[in-house]
């Protein structure tokens, strides 16, 4: 147990120029760094967060575990986030650590220290004024995704929140999207792996981040170009209801952009539209397809093929039901965290894309 009246930052720093003391030290800044009166205090020292980076990287591996335990701790204060991100031989050393551990599970050892090391660069990616660098840092994307493909299950959920973090920023949208992974954009691994990661809470990360990702217009023509990226997000409607609401937020985003039509007409996006709103009619899901439908619905040419599902019958029937029903807006919406202008699709707005639907048909 540590005094703290006892104690003091300076001898602490002194303990850790010398070799001998330098594994104490840090079991004592990581028992320091758990006290909340403590963590901004050790953040704003001068110095400290890069020496804490460097023993993350060197000596035993209880010392570098401690070393990374605290920098995680000191993450918790939002304060100190901006202070930790501005380091580079932080941020050098976090990914390298990920990097290595990584190369490590391959061979089945996993450690709490790659762990610890994803939990870190989540909550620094919570911080707006981090967001844009460390997307732009030297290979920190590459050991994100490695890490999606190579970890286990608390890794993912950690990788994936970092992903969701650094989407929320505009500037990066472009960069995370269009990041090549074994041969194929970043944004097509990341809808692939909505169908084989077995972590709900990841595979919730990484729909929203595709939502955020599909806001920018450069973008949704983008993945409107992918092979498969939109049979895939229709397959994980119809068979997973986690992320339904996610995913069909993703394709009316892509959807506003006119080379996705003919594929979302021939991957069955009508049917599949209508088949939910008889299935789940007061969920998100189907209400967010509409859109999809009004979006197509604008060119003429594929007005015929809306008719031939007697699309007219099932609208009005619809826009019947959706008059008299009230918002189903929730504080616990699955589409928070997502930044969309698409993100409350209440009765109102529901009942207006049928209307604009059928206008549309009817020219």
């Amino acid at each position: 147990i540590i005094m703290e009246d006892n104690i003091s930052l300076e001898e602490l720093v002194s303990k850790l120029s010398n070799p001998q003391n330098q594994a104490q030290a840090i079991i004592e800044l990581a028992d320091l760094s758990e006290k909340d009166s403590w963590k901004a205090k050790i953040a704003e020292y001068p110095g400290l967060i890069d020496k804490l980076a460097i023993h993350s990287d060197s000596g035993y591996s209880k010392t570098k575990e401690n070393a990374v335990k605290t920098l995680t701790n000191l993450a918790t204060v939002e304060s100190n986030k901006p202070i930790m991100g501005k380091c580079d031989k932080l941020l050098e050393v976090i990914v390298a650590i990920v990097k290595v551990e990584v190369l490590e599970v391959l061979e089945g050892a996993q450690t709490k220290t790659q762990r610890k090391a994803c939990r870190l660069l989540a909550s620094l990616a919570m911080s707006h004024e981090n967001q844009e660098r460390m997307c732009n840092f030297p290979e920190l994307l590459l050991s994100l995704v490695c890490t999606l493909e190579r970890s286990d299950e608390k890794c993912y959920e950690q990788t994936t929140r970092c992903l969701l973090n650094l989407a929320l920023c505009p500037q990066n949208r472009l960069t995370i999207s269009k990041f090549v992974y074994q041969e194929k954009p970043l944004i097509s691994y990341l809808v692939q792996l909505l169908t084989t990661l077995k972590s709900t809470k990841a595979q919730e990360y990484i729909a929203k981040a595709l939502a955020n990702l599909t806001i920018t217009p450069e973008i949704q023509s983008f993945a409107a170009q992918q092979p498969n990226l939109l049979e895939q997000l229709v397959k994980v409607i119809t068979s997973d209801d986690n992320i339904q609401a996610q995913c069909s937020l993703i394709l009316a985003h892509v959807s506003s952009n006119i080379d996705s039509h003919t594929k979302l007409i021939d991957i069955g996006i009508i049917q599949t539209t209508l088949d939910l709103f008889k299935s789940r009619s007061e969920s998100l899901s189907p209400r967010l397809l509409l859109v999809c439908l009004f979006h197509i619905s604008l060119e003429r040419k594929f007005r015929r093929q809306l008719l031939s599902h007697k699309i007219i019958d099932h609208f009005s029937q619809m826009i019947v039901s959706s008059s008299s029903s009230t918002s189903t807006s929730t504080p616990s919406s699955p589409l928070s965290g997502v930044s969309s202008d698409l993100d409350e699709v209440n009765s109102s707005t529901h009942s207006n894309n049928l209307n604009c639907s059928l206008h549309e048909i009817s020219v």
